[in-house]
């Protein structure tokens, strides 16, 4: 996949910058000088290449008070973090933070109410399932019946629950169906119901 590099541009130096037709040239050595000592200076200017890897790691860098730093490796390709996912961007925190010998969890608070909202949800789940008419909705036919029903997962912000009916009419006895209840971001207020079969 190659190799990427993180360069650092001084902004009050773009007047110069645009001027000086040397100054891919200055940043290829700058890239090519680059080492384990840290960011190499571009030549004539506070502007630096800061590091360069391999495109299967995700480097973490901190940017900031006219200068740039590398803080280190946070993630390989093969864990498939997508960095616009803000889940993803707290397993790169975490890696991280491992790698510098500590360890990053969530404040007792906001997993007490993460905990409290999906307790919430699942009792509000469970409701909506059981005023759900499978059979007006056609889901199942008159005949059937729903013989058992799984445990509700959260994915997101759905609630999700798996749950077998018989039907007399086709060979297999069980079929499996999905009930979703999707909610409002963050709240316990319901945006829909439905399920998949």
């Amino acid at each position: 996949m190659g190799f990427n590099t993180t360069v650092y541009i001084h902004n009050d130096e773009v007047h110069q910058i645009e001027k000086d037709p040397e100054f891919g040239k200055k940043i290829a050595y700058a890239i090519h000088s680059v080492g384990v000592d840290g960011p190499t200076r571009i030549e004539g200017y506070h502007s630096q290449v800061i590091e360069t890897h391999h495109a299967d790691n995700h480097i973490v860098c901190v940017v900031g008070g006219n200068m740039a730093q590398e803080v280190g490796n946070g993630a390989h390709w093969s864990e498939g973090l997508d960095m616009r996912n803000d889940e993803d961007k707290v397993k790169l925190l975490k890696n991280l933070a491992d790698r510098l010998g500590y360890s990053l969890r969530k404040k007792p608070s906001q997993v007490k109410k993460e905990k409290e909202l999906v307790d919430d949800r699942t009792e509000i789940a469970e409701a909506q399932f059981s005023l759900y008419d499978l059979y007006d909705n056609g889901v199942m036919p008159s005949e059937s019946s729903v013989e058992d029903t799984g445990t509700w997962v959260e994915d997101g912000d759905m609630m999700l629950m798996n749950f077998w009916y018989t039907n007399p009419v086709v060979d297999e006895p069980y079929i499996k169906c999905t009930f979703v209840v999707e909610f409002e971001a963050g709240s316990s207020d319901i945006k829909e119901c439905h399920v998949n079969t």
